[in-house]
């Protein structure tokens, strides 16, 4: 089923999800994080990378984990999300990457937000 008309998506490209960073995204209005994708782009070696998300700076939640067991071009991790994670219009999301993996693999991440 696809999301309601009223739900946005943003992306951007990670140019290394083996290297510790954050990429940002401002919500366009108030409303809730519905889901945070990551796809990667190539495989990822030696170590398994953790993703979270924190919401203006607050207490990182856990979005998954991606293994590097089996890792390839389009390993997805998708993460659903109900009512816990609020936004104001203007508020910094954050996603991380703690760039445990070696190599340099770009990554795909996208976040859905609903009113």
């Amino acid at each position: 089923m696809p999301d309601p008309i009223s739900w946005y998506s943003d992306s951007a490209i990670i140019a290394d999800i083996g290297t510790a960073g954050s990429t940002r995204f401002i919500a366009r209005q108030a409303g809730y994080v519905r889901r945070i994708m990551v796809m990667l782009h190539g495989a990822i070696t030696s170590a398994d990378e953790v993703v979270t998300v924190s919401i203006d700076n607050a207490t990182a939640v856990a979005v998954g984990t991606i293994a590097n067991s089996g890792s390839a071009e389009g390993t997805l991790i998708t993460k659903e999300y109900g009512l816990e994670l609020r936004v104001a219009a203007g508020s910094n999301i954050e996603v991380i990457n703690n760039g445990a993996s070696t190599g340099t693999t770009p990554a795909t991440i996208q976040i859905t937000v609903s009113p």
